[in-house]
């Protein structure tokens, strides 16, 4: 789906077309597999000089390394399924009611997978619309 699109109930052009966003989306998702290299190959191995503190210091530091590391996994899975679901038409549609997610939504994060409504509901602040 190159070039602009238009919302239907609206037709109106949304603020970024679908080139645009998916341009948005690989840049940083080559940020994030940059970030994933960096962090995954500059950890420290070294034990210290063996003292009980330093294991202590050591494996906060490696758990640290690891959520940071987690975190940039579930990014790269979140822009991974954005560009599937431009791939797929669905771009733009909340995965679970199916209904919109808002421009403006979708210009903070092109990642968005949820509306706010579902989102609120899947954090625990509502349960999502039945369809």
């Amino acid at each position: 789906m190159p070039g602009r699109h238009t919302t239907p109930k609206t037709g109106a052009e949304p603020a970024l077309s679908w080139d645009e966003t998916r341009i948005r989306l690989l840049a940083e998702r080559r940020d994030v597999i940059g970030a994933i290299a960096v962090n995954t190959l500059g950890r420290s191995d070294s034990s210290g000089n063996g003292q009980e503190s330093d294991y202590a210091s050591i494996d906060q530091i490696r758990d640290v390394e690891y959520s940071h590391r987690e975190a940039l996994n579930r990014r790269l899975r979140q822009l991974d399924e954005a560009l599937e679901r431009i791939r797929g038409g669905v771009y733009g549609l909340c995965a679970e009611c199916g209904g919109r997610i808002v421009e403006k939504r979708l210009a903070s994060d092109p990642a968005v997978s949820l509306c706010v409504r579902c989102q609120a509901a899947a954090e625990g602040g509502g349960s999502p619309p039945t369809l």
